[in-house]
């Protein structure tokens, strides 16, 4: 866990990008701590070349260490730390919104040194223009068996309710109707073969997220196996399943609130044969 902090510390930064019109930066901070570093400054310098932004966001958090009135305190000077280093850039104040939410509206959980390491944070929003991410074709299960007649070869659908602890590959127990659901469908439908898909949220595209349970970064990968282990323990062929990681990629949502981190962080099946 303490090489992970450090980590953290060194690397100061993690890129978020969400479709053409919206970028975010995560800028982390040292514990008490609202003073940019420089890997941080260049991170933010190499975004602000990518392109011609029209609007910053910029929303400050605190881990839970400490009283309210602190934490709001320590997150302002945060967030207008951000500010003044975009003010330096030569961005107008009148492009800058700030919102500093001390420990009340945390990222993650605050119950271990890992999450509250990365509540520590400023979320830099930057907007290129108003276009809507690009729809995915996806079929969100419901309580029902799947429908499998009505879904073509090569259609993905999203298992809800398929969450996990944070971090880890460990499902919660809410989960499991959704993955007996699952696994009644490929017992009525013997033919059919799937694959199993892995996504995480909070992390650049093209990247993975760390497993705290296994210390690599293929978290993604790791919920992906956990599914394919559960349909083979009860019964299903692995002739008939297989599974990928896709980590950040292709994000249904942009990450503001809690509610769309867990819209992106999920497991989808794609139909390889029926």
């Amino acid at each position: 866990m303490r090489n992970f902090l450090i980590t953290l510390a060194l690397t100061g930064i993690a890129v978020l990008s969400f479709s053409q019109g919206n970028e975010k930066l995560n800028v982390y901070f040292k514990f008490n701590d609202y003073k940019l570093d420089g890997i941080s400054k260049s991170k933010i310098d190499s975004l602000l070349h990518t392109s011609a932004f029209v609007k910053f966001r910029i929303e400050a958090h605190c881990d839970s260490v400490g009283s309210n009135e602190y934490n709001d305190n320590l997150s302002m000077q945060r967030a207008l730390s951000v500010k003044r280093f975009l003010a330096e850039r030569h961005i107008d104040d009148s492009l800058v919104n700030i919102k500093w939410m001390g420990e009340r509206s945390p990222l993650f959980n605050n119950t271990t040194e890992a999450s509250r390491a990365l509540n520590r944070c400023v979320e830099l929003f930057a907007e290129k223009r108003r276009n809507s991410l690009p729809k995915k074709h996806v079929i969100q299960t419901g309580d029902s068996l799947l429908l499998v007649e009505k879904l073509e070869i090569g259609t993905n659908f999203r298992l809800q309710n398929i969450n996990f602890e944070g971090g880890k590959h460990k499902l919660l127990e809410s989960s499991i109707p959704a993955l007996q659901q699952l696994l009644r469908t490929l017992k009525q439908y013997p033919a059919l073969e799937i694959e199993i898909q892995g996504y995480i949220c909070c992390e650049n595209p093209g990247l993975d997220g760390l497993d705290f349970d296994t210390q690599t970064n293929d978290l993604s990968v790791n919920r992906a196996r956990v599914v394919y282990d559960y349909l083979i323990k009860y019964g299903i062929s692995p002739k008939r399943l297989s599974y990928q990681g896709f980590g950040a990629n292709n994000k249904l949502v942009e990450e503001r609130t809690e509610a769309d981190r867990i819209t992106n962080r999920r497991v989808e099946i794609k139909i390889i044969r029926k």
